[in-house]
């Protein structure tokens, strides 16, 4: 029988690490933000947790190494979209997205 591949109203409730928007360092390290969370997260080839950046309350969507470095982790972070429908207490509709950025010890990759 077919069956979608995934369904986003049982990825949201299987409590299952979602990936959105994802950056590699010169280790071969992948940061990545947790869609549905409040984290992001540098994984190793493997799957092992290396570090973590939090951006409690907000829920990261995209994340990328840059600056004259290269190790500054820029992070696009929004409320989350469980939302209410009333624009007055909906932080998503009032536009409350930010640009966060933090040093970390590994580099984006040299270009």
């Amino acid at each position: 029988a077919r069956r979608p591949f995934a369904n986003v109203i049982e990825a949201l409730e299987s409590g299952a690490v979602l990936p959105d928007g994802i950056a590699i360092d010169r280790e071969g390290a992948l940061w990545m933000g947790v869609a549905c969370g409040h984290e992001v997260l540098r994984i190793a080839i493997g799957g092992a947790i290396l570090d973590r950046v939090d951006v409690s309350p907000l829920t990261p969507y995209a994340a990328t190494l840059g600056g004259p470095n290269g190790n500054t982790l820029y992070i696009c972070a929004a409320p989350p979209l469980q939302g209410s429908n009333d624009p007055a207490t909906d932080r998503a509709a009032r536009r409350e997205s930010k640009l966060l950025a933090c040093e970390v010890r590994v580099p984006g990759p040299s270009c």
